[in-house]
């Protein structure tokens, strides 16, 4: 993620910015904050470092809808949440509405720019997934065999594993190799 990023999000709107308080992104850490008119919409901040441009965090609140997404670099999701667990804090948005963390630099992207332009926008998260061309040739054969596209193939496959990790009323997709 770039700070030109969250410009492109906010239109080049800031409305505000403080050093960042917590320890956990290390040293220089500045945080950019944009509300929109009335502070009761949509805000999006980014944490990053004010010397070299490094975006350690991203988050957009839509407080109509009582959504918060965030995006925590890689290498500092550890650090983050061990500072929580140090402070005893609530990860939370705000009023006990917890975050969405997205692992996709895009997905964020996409969520805040629509988010700060009151559009509408998938709620679904995005994943990163890499398969192999012998894979991805076998999945997209299965797909045409069902008469689904590969993404719709994609999301209930994904669905059925989230699914069997964690036992709930099971559902049974319907899709045999």
């Amino acid at each position: 993620m770039k700070l030109a990023d969250f410009f492109y999000i906010t239109d080049t709107r800031v409305t505000e910015g403080s050093d960042y308080q917590w320890k956990c992104y290390g040293k220089n850490v500045y945080t950019l904050t944009w509300w929109d008119g009335d502070y009761s919409g949509v805000a999006v901040e980014c944490v990053y470092n004010h010397l070299t441009s490094e975006v350690f965090e991203m988050v957009a609140m839509d407080y109509t809808s009582s959504v918060s997404y965030r995006w925590i670099a890689p290498n500092y999701v550890d650090a983050y949440h061990n500072e929580v667990k140090q402070r005893k804090v609530a990860d939370c948005a705000w009023d006990n509405v917890p975050y969405i963390d997205l692992e996709l630099e895009e997905d964020m992207i996409s969520k805040a720019r629509a988010i700060v332009g009151h559009e509408s926008y998938d709620p679904r998260i995005s994943v990163p997934v890499d398969l192999s061309d012998d894979d991805l040739f076998t999945l997209m054969k299965l797909a045409h065999k069902h008469d689904v596209t590969f993404n719709q193939l994609a999301e209930h496959i994904l669905k059925y594993a989230i699914d069997q990790a964690k036992p709930q009323e099971g559902s049974n997709l319907g899709y045999s190799i």
